[in-house]
């Protein structure tokens, strides 16, 4: 069978489609809480969409497959640290520590201490990518309009030790012992948390608990510079469905237990998810010329569209939500299709002209930082990871 012929992962079109399908999950999660109770079938709807959440799981595993893949294609580079550090930086700080300032400062000024907000004690650990260790230190977590950027902290803490991972181990060994043996091991970690603490908040925010889709995505990306053959590439979408199909029945038969689906999710799911999701990212970015019906679908205008705003989305959907439940909801009864579509298009348009004439004007700036031809290294100077084959000088 012909190989599959692969791509870039910077020129992979279906790929904005993945981070709009992710984003859609999650915004369908946080906005369907707000949906009324008016009949059984909005309530079995409302259950459904809840699991929403596992857009931040697909959003953990696409990060483990750019990131990852940006690290092995650079990897000889000699500004390889300096290179990558200084570009995330550019692209996840500004829009990060804008929005921390201004949601702080503006709420404050609603009331000093508003219960939407994160209690002044805890603040400084959301300045440092820390806001996942509230849950840890308290065994709490009390919901702000800034709690969602928890799932930037675990990025953020992941990438702070991947790259040196990378760089000193060999490709060869990279998967065989620091991604699979990652993925047992966060794994045990949450059977060994649940066994000990029953799930709690910090079972489900902990880095080293949901690191399972950064590791596949590595896996991915692996596999992605690796030859796979054209009947594994077609199988991916049904490998996905599989998994799918055995994390749903398995919710949907211990539905009527919620503490045995709680610990089903905590442990087992996160695994099937992150695998599941693993599989789709694959089946987006290898192509054996022609698109597959999957890859038109996530080329599609919204889906793309969604995925190029994705990280502003993200990032002001929650804030913008809490504004509008505190000045619309709370001063008399509005229509929900109202509310949705006012929250939607807000949340979309702010996120819009942040990226059009904000992030894209920091961004320009990572020209300047781009990973820097290898030089001919000799043996002795040779990295311990370093896949170039030099000849003694």
């Amino acid at each position: 069978m012909a190989s599959p012929r692969f791509v870039s992962g910077r020129t992979i079109d279906s790929l904005d489609g993945i981070r709009g399908l992710a984003i859609a999950l999650v915004l369908l999660a946080h906005y369907s809480g707000s949906f009324p109770d008016v009949s059984e079938g909005i309530s079995a709807a409302k259950v459904v969409a809840s699991y929403g959440w596992a857009g931040v799981d697909l959003f953990f595993a696409l990060s483990g497959f750019l990131i990852t893949g940006i690290l092995l294609d650079t990897s000889d580079a000699p500004n390889y640290f300096r290179s990558f550090y200084v570009r995330r930086v550019l692209r996840i700080f500004p829009l990060y520590y804008l929005t921390l300032a201004a949601v702080l400062v503006g709420f404050s000024f609603v009331h000093p201490y508003p219960a939407e907000l994160p209690l002044p004690e805890d603040r400084k650990l959301y300045f440092v990518y820390l806001t996942n260790w509230v849950g840890l230190w308290k065994g709490a977590w009390g919901e702000n309009y800034l709690g969602h950027l928890w799932s930037l902290a675990v990025e953020e803490q992941f990438y702070f030790v991947w790259p040196l991972c990378i760089w000193f181990v060999r490709p060869t060994m990279l998967r065989k012992t620091l991604i699979t043996g990652g993925l047992f091991l966060a794994l045990g970690v949450r059977v060994l948390w649940l066994h000990q603490t029953g799930v709690t908040p910090a079972l489900r925010l902990a880095t080293i608990t949901r690191m399972d889709g950064l590791l596949v995505g590595a896996l991915c990306a692996l596999l992605f510079r690796q030859r796979i053959s054209s009947f594994l590439a077609r199988s991916l979408p049904w490998f996905a469905v599989t998994l799918w199909a055995v994390f749903g029945v398995a919710v949907f038969l211990l539905r009527a237990m919620p503490e045995k689906v709680d610990a089903f999710v905590c442990t087992i799911g996160f695994t099937l998810l992150a695998l599941a999701f693993g599989a789709l990212i694959l089946s987006a970015a290898v192509t054996d010329g022609e698109r597959t019906p999957l890859q038109r679908l996530l080329c599609a205008g919204p889906l793309k569209t969604l995925g190029k705003y994705s990280y502003g989305i993200y990032i002001f959907h929650v804030p913008v939500l809490g504004v509008s439940v505190l000045y619309m909801r709370s001063h008399g009864f509005v229509p929900y299709g109202v509310f949705l579509i006012f929250n939607l298009v807000t949340t979309f348009l702010i996120s819009a002209i942040s990226y059009e004439y904000f992030e894209r004007r920091i961004l320009a700036l990572k020209h300047y930082f781009q990973p820097a031809p290898a030089p001919e290294p000799s043996v002795e100077f040779a990295r311990p990871g370093s896949r170039r084959v030099c000849p003694v000088k």
